[in-house]
């Protein structure tokens, strides 16, 4: 006679399976949290600067962030505008060049240099001017050594220029008073009131070396 299976005996295999079932949904959670740990983080936006006054800073207009281990680009400066029609004809009248010497043939000076004698009848100052389109006026003045004015134009000379440069010389007298102080002269010229030219010789005591040649004037 044949025994029917005990009720105990057909639920043992039910709950070992339940059990295994547990298990793994616990196994597979585990993984899911330990998978979700060790992912790589993604780079985190830059944080503005937080300011003394509260106000937090941020990057100048025109400027790009860079990327990690990329340097920054440097913000595009705009370039001033070139104004046309700009040359030297604004500027203001100016001596180009300044020389003594002992005569003019012409409108050029002959026999330059900075060095004169008590035998020579005069010094000429000679001046080429720039940017002096129209007219002007001029006044020289002449200091013996002791800084004492001397000489000077008996009334201002004019010129009218129908160019950007012109010529001018004026001329200083050696008398015997002027000859009898040796030393360095200087020699002041103004235009249109303005004083744009100051230049020195010397005069020696003594008289013209034979054939002597005038050393080249220095510029002022």
């Amino acid at each position: 006679m044949m025994q029917s299976p005990s009720p105990l005996a057909s639920k043992a295999p039910r709950r070992y399976g339940l059990l295994v079932g547990v298990v793994a949904a616990v196994v597979g959670t585990l993984l899911a949290v330990l998978l979700w740990i060790s992912r790589p983080s993604s780079p985190r936006s830059p944080v503005p600067a937080e300011r003394s006054d509260g106000s937090t800073a941020s990057a100048p207009p025109g400027t790009t962030a860079a990327p990690p281990g990329h340097p920054a680009s440097s913000p595009q400066v705009p370039t001033p505008p070139v104004r046309a029609g700009a040359s030297q004809a604004t500027q203001g009248p100016r001596a180009v060049r300044v020389t003594f010497a002992r005569d003019v043939k012409g409108v050029l000076p002959v026999e330059e240099g900075d060095t004169f004698y008590r035998d020579d009848r005069k010094v000429i100052l000679w001046v080429r001017w720039a940017n002096v389109r129209g007219r002007h006026t001029t006044v020289t003045r002449w200091f013996n050594p002791e800084g004492e004015l001397v000489y000077a134009s008996p009334s201002p000379e004019s010129f009218e220029s129908p160019v950007e440069w012109w010529m001018t010389w004026t001329t200083l007298p050696l008398g015997r008073e002027m000859a009898g102080k040796p030393g360095r002269w200087r020699a002041e010229v103004q235009l249109d009131t303005q004083t744009l030219v100051t230049a020195h010789f010397s005069l020696l005591d003594q008289p013209r070396p034979p054939a002597a040649s005038l050393p080249t004037a220095r510029k002022p």
